[in-house]
């Protein structure tokens, strides 16, 4: 009576006061414990029950252990599953499917098996629930191997046998089996469970099978969110944007409005620069449903913000979110880290340590990346004592991380010993250690490490090849990268790409070896990039060849007529050898077209300037270009500015040189170079203390990047150029690609 009107404690205290205690009165006092929500079993009452050695209803002790499970009180499960050792109960199949429950949702796969053999008669409920409990923890192909094995017993799945095996399938991306378990699923679940459907939509996705998961889909008479949530997520976790977004939007035509995991999928699927506007949309429909702060919403926007270059919006969410977690704090870490925001990542870090906030390996990967990209050795040697201390060591991509950090850093030994000492090494320890050795001017290494990788039976691929090209194009080693791409087909049977070529074509343009780029850019297999053609017009330019210069210019404009790198760097060889005149006439073609689009930014006390090609409404315009001519002079008189050719002369180019001309009423100005304006404008606005940061879409020609280092060297000033999603750093006349 107590019990069925909710007073537990009035129960508890007559169960008390008895003097004896039968398998009714126990039944009782547990059932009523188990239904109440703020149940507290304590462990005096488990301890009299265990001594009295009374039976108690299965049905009862199954529920407790249910409501244990649910709870995650690992400990009072653990205590009612004592009580039950060497009893008839232990071994009773819905008592141990029970404890199989619990001990998987409380991370003890191992408990979990225990029970499962003890388990005389086993039926579907205690195979499904060891299955879903390999499943849970990511064992993917031992909860296939149990199926196998349910199968060879004869034991008939149910609905939650499938959901716990594809759900397996789907964490394997073992594709072929999930395709032979849906044959065997059975019509009438094909037909009602949704959940089942779903499941099967989740398996297809993760699988990037995605023709068969709209097969599935398209059988729902009505998806539900969930439905349109998993196929959402197919698209988008395998970089399918545009159909993700197509998805989002049929989703929402069919009156279906997004929940909580709609929207992390949508902004998984947003990545880039160029998507920041739509994510800011996407961002205005959660903020308007009242789930901007939510810990999963706002991490995912934490994340989103990070991809999109955009840390300052990343962090207001972050701030204004009331409750953190370890993924939170390191989805704004990882922001900071990929935007190389290395102070703000550092004083994030700081306030972690200082708050007790838990550090976890993926904070620490973060920290790494960042202390490699400012060559913050110290920190960087203070993360690794972290990471000893922390037991961090044995885990493979804090130990890629670190290598990459001391290889960035100039410290190749270090790097060496750290890849010595992990055990277990993937394609991307060698991917990070093989460039190590470039990167440090240790060539004669990456041939021989390379054949010690495939004899250590870790075949390398286009990614490893891809990083060491890049490594060999950053320090200048010309005829390494020429035999790694040899290599790369001949021995390791690898098919080179466009941007492998062009990691060789750029070193080659870049050394001056004309001939051997247009040889490389004929004999390719594959179609030549635009980018190609556009290095070895440069290298033409480099080498002041005007004759073939003027030919692989014609061939860029006949294949691609609104090339206007080709129309700049041409015109810059015309102004060099004296022709105004066809410079000129290149320049009003360039603007008959309207091509002058290039724009050059830099951040002056927090407001954003942006020089084009039309300059005429610039603030300071007069200004501006009497301090260009200032630093063109200087970099003149000092021979700072010298372009070797291959025939061992020197051209010291003309005051007007890289088309920053002026026309004869002074105002209709050109400038194709418009990070010089920048930096310009920037001479006269940002102390001289600080650095000069430009940011340019499009890649910064060989003259202007001789430029700038020199004034670097004569004005003792950093500069920072970005361009194309790289940065060169120059100061004291070099800059940090070693170009």
């Amino acid at each position: 009576m107590y019990g069925k009107c909710d007073a537990i404690d009035d129960a508890y205290v007559l169960f008390a006061n008895m003097h004896h205690h039968d398998h009714h009165s126990w039944n009782f006092i547990l059932t009523i414990r188990a239904h109440n929500p703020g149940w507290d079993l304590n462990l005096n009452l488990l301890d009299q029950f265990k001594i009295e050695g009374t039976l108690v209803n299965k049905h009862v002790l199954s529920t407790m252990i249910t409501y244990c499970a649910n709870k995650g009180d690992l400990l009072m499960g653990k205590r009612i599953h004592s009580c039950l050792i060497d009893t008839e109960y232990e071994i009773l199949e819905g008592i141990g499917s029970a404890l199989i429950s619990l001990y998987g949702k409380c991370d003890t796969l191992k408990d979990a098996f225990s029970v499962f053999r003890r388990i005389l008669e086993k039926n579907v409920v205690s195979w499904s629930s060891i299955i879903t409990c390999c499943t849970l923890h990511n064992y993917g192909e031992d909860a296939i191997q149990l199926w196998c094995r349910m199968q060879l017993e004869a034991v008939l799945p149910n609905r939650a046998t499938f959901l716990g095996i594809f759900d397996a399938c789907a964490n394997e991306t073992a594709l072929r089996r999930g395709k032979q378990l849906h044959c065997c699923l059975p019509d009438d679940l094909l037909d009602v469970e949704s959940k089942v459907l779903n499941c099967l939509i989740h398996m297809y996705g993760k699988c990037d099978d995605m023709e068969n998961a709209l097969k599935v889909f398209e059988q729902l008479q009505e998806p539900s969110v969930v439905s349109w949530t998993a196929i959402m997520a197919g698209y988008s976790q395998h970089g399918h944007n545009k159909q993700a977004f197509e998805i989002f939007d049929e989703m929402q035509r069919h009156g279906v409005m997004p929940n909580k995991v709609s929207y992390v999928c949508i902004l998984d699927a947003i990545n880039g620069q160029h998507e920041l506007e739509k994510g800011k949309q996407i961002h205005a429909c959660i903020k308007h449903r009242g789930i901007e702060f939510d810990l999963v919403v706002g991490t995912a926007l934490i994340n989103m913000y990070g991809k999109c270059g955009s840390p300052g919006d990343a962090l207001e969410i972050y701030n204004m979110m009331p409750n953190k977690n370890d993924i939170s704090r390191n989805a704004m870490l990882t922001a900071y880290s990929r935007n190389n925001c290395g102070k703000e990542a550092f004083e994030l870090f700081s306030l972690m340590l200082q708050k007790g906030e838990s550090v976890n390996n993926i904070t620490y990967i973060n920290m790494l990346s960042v202390c490699a990209y400012e060559g913050a050795l110290i920190e960087g040697k203070w993360m690794h004592d972290q990471v000893v201390r922390n037991n961090y060591c044995k885990d493979l991509v804090v130990g890629n991380s670190l290598l990459h950090m001391y290889s960035k850093c100039g410290q190749l030994n270090a790097a060496i010993n750290i890849f010595e000492r992990i055990p277990n090494r993937s394609v991307v320890t060698w991917s990070s250690m093989i460039p190590a050795f470039a990167y440090n001017r240790h060539s004669q290494e990456i041939l021989p490490m390379l054949h010690r990788m495939k004899r250590e039976g870790v075949h390398p691929n286009e990614v490893t090849f891809k990083a060491i090209l890049s490594a060999c194009s950053h320090s200048g080693l010309v005829d390494v990268a020429h035999s790694c791409l040899k290599a790369m087909g001949e021995i390791f049977g690898l098919k080179a790409g466009v941007e492998h070529y062009g990691c060789v074509i750029d070193l080659f343009a870049r050394a001056g070896r004309v001939e051997e780029v247009e040889k490389m850019i004929s004999s390719m297999p594959i179609q030549p990039s635009l980018l190609s053609w556009v290095m070895l017009l440069s290298a033409c330019s480099k080498e002041a060849d005007l004759q073939r210069g003027e030919w692989v210019a014609n061939q860029i404009l006949e294949m691609y007529p609104d090339c206007y790198m080709a129309y700049v760097i041409l015109s810059n060889m015309y102004v060099s050898s004296g022709r105004d005149s066809d410079a000129d006439m290149l320049l009003s073609r360039i603007k008959d077209k309207g091509l002058m689009q290039e724009c050059s930014y830099i951040e002056v006390g927090g407001i954003v300037k942006e020089f084009s090609c039309n300059i005429n409404s610039y603030l300071q315009e007069e200004e501006v270009y009497a301090e260009l001519q200032r630093l063109e002079r200087l970099a003149a008189v000092h021979h700072a500015f010298e372009v070797p050719t291959h025939a061992g002369q020197v051209l010291v180019p003309r005051q007007v040189m890289g088309l920053i001309r002026q026309v004869d009423c002074g105002k209709d100005t050109v400038c194709s170079h418009t990070e010089r304006l920048a930096m310009a404008f920037g001479f006269l606005n940002v102390e001289y203390k600080d650095s000069l940061f430009i940011a340019k879409a499009t890649q910064t020609c060989h003259e202007c990047h001789a430029f700038f280092k020199s004034i670097s060297r004569i004005c003792n000033r950093e500069i920072i150029i970005s361009e194309c999603g790289s940065l060169h750093h120059m100061l004291d006349g070099a800059c940090s690609c070693a170009k």
